[in-house]
Formats: structure tokens, sequence, C-alpha cells
């Protein structure tokens, strides 16, 4: 995966101005040629100004925005503060369940928009592979879900989870496992 070269101080510079607890910038999917295979915006919209977490984790339930990994950073404090941490013994989608509930719990979230990293898509790796393992991703959906409900979410927001985001988890894995 790569970083243009002003994407931290970019993210860095909306997180100290915003005060935000996550800042998130777009990322496009790359070949391991270096050819742009799909663009953030082909796939998503920004969000603008700062926004309450649980309001983007809306729309990140319905794919609308997305978070991954290399294009947001969190907070240090935020983090240690909400004991957010990954799920141990988690190998799928265990970073996807990691954003969620930070997303939830963040009083400010704001976006820059525009793609900063390039996300390589390398066919061999293991998220691109045929495994039994892939069925944590259920469970990473579950423990959202069981996290929301004692956090008093909205029943907007699980309805989201039961209708679109766990059943899409079911498709994915019998699309890779077939």
């Amino acid at each position: 995966d790569l970083l243009r070269q002003d994407c931290f101080s970019k993210l860095f510079e909306r997180a100290a101005s915003t005060d935000s607890d996550i800042v998130y910038c777009g990322f496009d999917e790359m070949s391991p040629k270096g050819d742009v295979v799909a663009s953030y915006e082909s796939k998503y919209s920004y969000h603008t100004g700062t926004v309450k977490g649980d309001k983007l984790l809306e729309r990140m339930l319905k794919s609308e925005i997305w978070i991954w990994t290399g294009s947001g950073l969190f907070k240090r404090d935020f983090l240690v503060n909400n004991s957010l941490k990954y799920t141990r013994g988690c190998s799928f989608c265990e970073d996807t369940e990691f954003r969620m509930k930070g997303l939830f719990l963040a009083r400010r979230v704001s976006c820059v928009p525009e793609s900063l990293v390039f996300y390589v898509q390398n066919p061999f790796s293991t998220v691109h592979s045929a495994s039994l393992k892939r069925f944590h991703c259920i469970g990473s959906m579950r423990r959202l879900r069981r996290f929301l409900e004692s956090q008093g979410a909205s029943e907007t927001l699980i309805k989201e989870l039961n209708a679109f985001r766990l059943p899409a988890q079911y498709v994915s894995i019998a699309d890779y496992l077939l």
C-alpha cells in the first residue's frame, strides 16, 4: 500500500483544526502494477464538515462511505479512553469491527475529501483467499451488534446492521468459498 507524501500532514492538520476523534481520507484501489483500478469516488462519497460518528456509522453500514484501516487516523486518547482494540484471535473483519465501534463512539469525525492513500490489490493476499476463517466476519458483525445494543444504539443502526451489513457478509463469504 502507498501513501501520498502529504497524507499524514493533511490528516493531522484536519484532526487538529477540528478536534476530531477520527479523521479519514479517500483511498484508491491500485493494481500491483500501479494502475488505479477503482477510485474512492466511484464507490463512495465524502461528507463535509465535522459529524458525530454514529451518523457516519449508519452511512458506512450502507456502504455509502468507507473508512479503510489505512485511510483513517484515530486520536490516541480516544482509543485509550474507550478501550478500543482489535479482537484477539479474529483474522477477518477485525479491522471493520474496530472502525465501526470507533465511529459509534466518536463525538467528532472529519474528512479530507481526496484520495491520499492507494490500497494495492494483491490477488494472493489473505484478504483474497478462500478460507473458513472468513466466518470470523460473521463473528465480528455479531460482536458489533452486541456492542451497539449494550451502548444504547438507535434502532436504525441495529436495523442497518441486521438488514444490510450482516447479510452482505454471508454473501461475501459464499462468494469467496465458491
